[in-house]
């Protein structure tokens, strides 16, 4: 006689699996989220799952102006009409909890376009000074007005004192990772990371929170990434 197993529903492994990844070695409940939050924003930015960590979030203490910067960062990798969808699902999670409060967050532009391309590429050097020079000759070679225009969007999202260095690192690893085929902002990024104070477990259990959200193939892909920026660092 045959032994009969029992198989697992597709809901038991995918709760499974959600829940299992919210205690991981070397990520704090702070660190987590910010993983979570990009990881989901790459995948579905308009996923149950992410309208439960905005409320985690919120209730835990992160501020509405904290929240929403997350987003206004995310912009700059995922691009305005993808983190918009997120952006309606933080509204409600912030209406739902308190439903008299007003949670618009006023930025006042610079409103001359070269202080802003100037803004931008000076924030931009605190990921790797002296970077934005080179990328401004390469792509020269293709227009005049393209990389002047991404360190105004630069400018745009890293202006926000709300978001330290290190946070926007671990969101923006979770995003590229759980996208794919960003091989070389990928790199750049997991070693500014890395250099910032994200330490090498967290970083691996970045990776742990993607297999889950993104699958393996892009996990492996970063982890494989990764593992040749340790390398060349430990140089």
């Amino acid at each position: 006689m045959t032994e009969q197993h029992a198989h697992p529903s597709f809901d038991t492994i995918a709760d499974f699996l959600i829940a299992d990844h919210k205690v991981l070695d070397g990520l704090s409940t702070a660190d987590r989220r910010l993983a979570e939050i990009g990881c989901l924003l790459a995948v579905d930015p308009a996923s149950p799952e992410l309208l439960a960590i905005f409320r985690e979030a919120y209730q835990a203490g992160s501020l509405p102006e904290s929240l929403e910067d997350m987003l206004i960062h995310a912009i700059g990798y995922l691009g305005v009409i993808v983190v918009r969808r997120a952006h309606e699902l933080l509204m409600i999670a912030l209406t739902e909890i308190e439903t008299t409060a007003t949670h618009d967050v006023v930025v006042c532009m610079e409103p001359n376009r070269r202080l802003r391309v100037e803004t931008g590429a000076r924030l931009y050097d605190r990921f790797d000074p002296g970077r934005q020079a080179k990328q401004e000759e390469k792509f020269a070679a293709l227009s005049p007005a393209y990389y002047p225009r991404a360190m105004e969007l630069s400018g745009l999202i890293l202006a926000s004192p709300m978001l330290a260095l290190r946070e926007r690192q671990i969101m923006t690893v979770a995003m590229l990772s759980c996208l794919g085929g960003q091989t070389e902002q990928l790199r750049f990024h997991i070693g500014v990371a890395l250099r910032n104070n994200v330490q090498r477990e967290t970083l691996a259990s970045i990776l742990i929170l993607v297999q889950a959200y993104a699958g393996m193939p892009r996990a492996n892909s970063a982890a494989d990434l990764a593992l040749d920026v340790l390398k060349q660092n430990a140089r």
